[in-house]
């Protein structure tokens, strides 16, 4: 399973490599594929350095996959899937594109496969703490008073 974690999330972030690279590099370009709103560079720029910040976070998770920065790393992408929910499907300030639906697409495979992979971890701590029983009382050692005949 940690190989898969680490495949789903060098996806992720080769996915946030390129978004970060091309808002810092042409703002402008990026920046009407993303949005219909006008252009402001210090948001967009902001933006790209916000991915470049969870490029960190997954690097570090694809490195030592842990409980808690695999957590982290699906807390994050699924935060961005429910962010472009809202901005694609409610209040349309994101076009349909298909840069932007690949991306959506692919952080939600991403997002639902990290937290599928939390479940299985929290199902397998659920095992093998039911499986272990609590420590067996030491019997006493009776005292037997020998008898003298």
């Amino acid at each position: 399973m940690r190989r898969h974690v680490q495949v789903a999330l060098v996806i992720v972030m080769i996915l946030y490599l390129f978004w970060g690279l091309a808002l810092l590099a042409a703002p402008v370009t990026f920046q009407k594929i993303l949005s219909t709103g006008p252009y402001d560079i210090t948001t967009t720029a902001m933006f790209g350095a916000g991915l470049f910040a969870f490029i960190v976070i997954f690097a570090m998770t694809a490195h030592n996959p842990t409980y808690e920065l695999r957590h982290a790393a699906a807390a994050g992408v699924t935060f961005f899937v429910f962010v472009a929910i809202y901005l694609m499907f409610i209040s349309r300030t994101m076009p349909l594109n298909v840069w932007t639906v690949t991306s959506f697409l692919i952080n939600l495979g991403a997002a639902v496969y990290l937290l599928m992979s939390l479940t299985e971890t929290t199902m397998k701590i659920g095992v093998t703490r039911t499986r272990r029983s609590r420590p067996k009382k030491k019997k006493k050692k009776s005292r037997r008073v020998k008898r003298r005949r």
